[in-house]
């Protein structure tokens, strides 16, 4: 229970807060800690933010890791350029060859990781490579790829660019520095890679929507907590105007709350009355529907405006 004092009203009401543990992080991950962080418009968008945004969040989960699901799901076919049909041994070969990379879930991995980051960096294990120093060596024609590995713009960054201003590559990265799960760090040259990026801004698919997904978390904790709060009602105490010829006063009521003798109950806020007897009961939220039922609406037009800007985007 909160430390902060009772409050009252001019009616004689003293309402006891709630339990606010004051924490700290932004709103779309834990937004229960701090009410006073609001829906943190505006606030920079950490990659924990946007993989618990994706990992918790259904819409956009379903811009992540929906959209990349669909994207191999019916996968495709090889078909010789040259040839007016379909070229089923061509296909055969080349699918096998993928087979044999795993590439339908690499690339899965590959478009999930750049929709969530807005980079990301798909390395090729290749044969001309006899130890972990060659790999910062430009790939040999004709050396064929062993393995395929995809790493998010949280594991890789660019090492090395290219300064020479006649080349068709200027400015562009020479070598990427991967920091791999097991600790490595490893030097790559850009021959062995492909870094995908299919937005200019370079940033994640969620950070168009954010905004709108982050308010509608809010509206959506808010009207969980208001079902929680004011579902069984509230507890409601009322007492005597006077005792023995004592009047209870809002300094006796103070004394009486600041004990906490109701502390327990589900840490929900209570409310005192002055009346002309003792008594205890919950009292229903019924009078305040119409304003549980507007926060409902508002939560679900969020989620409907939401929505369309998730399946605008796929499509």
């Amino acid at each position: 229970m909160s430390e902060r004092p009772v409050t009252f009203t001019k009616d004689g009401i003293v309402a006891y807060p709630t339990q606010d543990t004051g924490g700290e992080g932004g709103s779309i991950r834990i937004p229960q800690t701090s009410t006073s962080l609001g829906a943190g418009f505006g606030d920079p968008i950490t990659p924990a933010d946007l993989t618990f945004a994706a990992l918790r969040e259904p819409i956009a989960g379903f811009l992540i890791y929906g959209v990349a699901a669909d994207v191999v799901e019916k996968w495709f076919k090889v078909n010789d350029v040259h040839t007016e049909g379909a070229d089923p041994e061509l296909d055969a070969n080349v699918q096998a060859a993928l087979r044999k990379l795993m590439f339908k879930t690499v690339l899965r991995q590959l478009v999930e990781c750049e929709r969530l980051f807005g980079k990301a960096l798909m390395v090729a294990s290749f044969s001309d490579v006899q130890n972990q120093a060659e790999l910062m060596s430009e790939r040999r024609r004709g050396a064929e790829p062993m393995q395929l590995a995809v790493y998010p713009l949280t594991q890789y960054g660019v090492a090395s660019r290219d300064e020479d201003p006649a080349s068709r590559r200027y400015s562009q990265p020479e070598t990427y520095r991967i920091n791999t799960q097991t600790g490595q760090s490893l030097i790559v040259h850009w021959t062995r890679c492909f870094e995908a990026q299919t937005r200019s801004n370079g940033e994640s698919i969620l950070t168009l929507v954010w905004d709108d997904l982050t308010c509608g978390r809010n509206i959506r904790w808010g009207v969980s907590q208001w079902i929680y709060r004011t579902g069984g009602g509230f507890p409601v105490i009322k007492f005597p105007k006077e005792v023995g010829g004592v009047p209870t006063t809002k300094e006796k009521l103070q004394e009486w709350a600041n004990a906490k003798e109701w502390s327990d109950i589900s840490h929900r806020t209570y409310i005192c009355l002055i009346n002309e007897l003792m008594d205890f009961k919950f009292e229903g939220a019924v009078p305040l529907d119409h304003v549980f039922e507007a926060f409902v609406n508002v939560a679900l037009i969020l989620r409907r405006n939401v929505f369309q800007h998730a399946f605008e985007d796929a499509s």
